[in-house]
Order: C-alpha cells, then sequence, then structure tokens
C-alpha cells in the first residue's frame, strides 16, 4: 500500500463568481490571478455589497474576465452561467438603474 499523497495531472479549473458587479467568489491560476491581485491593490473592501465600483474597478475586472481560462461566470443572483461577454455587460452595467 502507498500512503504517498498524489497530486492531479490537472490544476483545478478556473472559476469566477460575481455578485453585486463585483467578485465574490473564485479559483484562479495566472495570468487571472494577477487581474484580481491589480483589482484588489485599487481597493478593496472585504465584501460584496461594499466594494467601491470605480470604472478602473471595472476595467481591470473585464480584463480578468477575458483571461479566465473558464468559459463562463456565474450569477450568484441567479446562479446562473453567463458567457464571458455577458459577465463583461453585468459589471459595466452594475449600478445603473435597472440593471442586476
Amino acid at each position: 500500500m502507498n500512503d504517498t499523497p498524489t497530486l492531479p495531472d490537472e490544476p483545478p479549473a478556473e472559476h469566477l463568481t460575481l455578485k453585486w458587479g463585483v467578485p465574490k467568489a473564485w479559483r484562479l491560476r495566472k495570468p487571472a490571478l494577477e487581474k484580481l491581485r491589480e483589482y484588489a491593490a485599487l481597493g478593496w473592501s472585504g465584501g460584496a455589497m461594499t466594494q467601491p465600483n470605480t470604472p478602473e474597478h471595472k476595467r481591470v475586472l473585464c480584463e480578468l474576465i477575458d483571461v479566465l481560462s473558464c468559459p463562463t461566470v456565474k450569477n450568484d443572483w441567479t446562479n446562473e452561467d453567463m458567457t464571458k461577454e455577458q459577465a463583461k455587460a453585468y459589471v459595466l452595467s452594475y449600478g445603473k438603474t435597472g440593471a442586476m
């Protein structure tokens, strides 16, 4: 019996969940992780509802979405998968009247 732990051949898949137009949950690798660090450096509240959502935050978050290896992003409100284009539209429109 071999008790030596083994590593999976492939790292876990990336994922990103958005709520309030900002990141809520994620599993990221480079380069998406680097974009999340850039996003955080702009100011991070630690809670999605109170997170600043400046145009610069939105720009970097859209860049993060572009470099994800996964094809979709989860919307925490609806629990539905959004395409990358839908996710970027959600980020850019969040906070405008009638957007969610």
